[in-house]
């Protein structure tokens, strides 16, 4: 394992992306191996999305839906909880709150716009018009990942893009950044 020093901690970048040891507690007690001070690591995802208006069709749905991260060798995927009241409702802004602690290691500085993607994991086609992700990192800092404003009419999500009438095309999955 590569480990560097950085002031009196030393890192290691390769099991945490960006972890510093903490120093024994008071008493000269160790930590426990994985107790360590990460900055940059985030701890959770703020997602919003606003579903697009009737105007498009039906464009809601309560299927499941998955955030992922596409990381090299591994995809971080991260279930959206249900939140109280319809979800994915036409013109409804929608946020919630996906937790990564014990799911995957995430750091903001490593992490790129163009590996963050949203499944769909079910039938029901959904049209959203904005998607806003927001990374919680353990400093308390919250860094915006990706701000899309302007979710192209042509991408639904559905896992049966044959079964509907869309006026354009649907997929399971699509990248949050990638222009149509």
């Amino acid at each position: 394992m590569t480990t560097k020093t950085c002031g009196l901690f030393t890192v290691l970048p390769l099991l945490y992306g960006c972890c510093l040891n903490l120093p024994p507690r008071p008493g000269g007690i160790p930590r426990h191996p994985n107790a360590c001070l990460c900055p940059e690591r985030i701890v959770s995802f703020a997602v919003t999305h606003t579903t697009a208006s009737r105007s498009f069709g039906q464009t809601g749905t309560d299927d499941d839906f998955l955030l992922i991260v596409r990381l090299p060798g591994d995809d971080c995927e991260l279930e959206f909880p249900d939140i109280p009241g319809d979800e994915r409702e036409s013109s409804k802004q929608d946020v919630y709150e996906l937790g990564v602690a014990g799911i995957c290691v995430l750091t903001a500085n490593a992490l790129k716009p163009e590996e963050v993607f949203i499944r769909t994991e079910g039938s029901d086609p959904w049209l959203p018009s904005e998607i806003k992700v927001v990374a919680h990192l353990e400093n308390g800092e919250a860094r915006t990942v990706v701000d899309r404003k302007d979710w192209p009419a042509t991408r639904w999500f559905t896992t049966k893009p044959d079964e509907f009438h869309l006026p354009t095309k649907g997929a399971r999955e699509w990248p949050i950044t990638e222009k149509p």
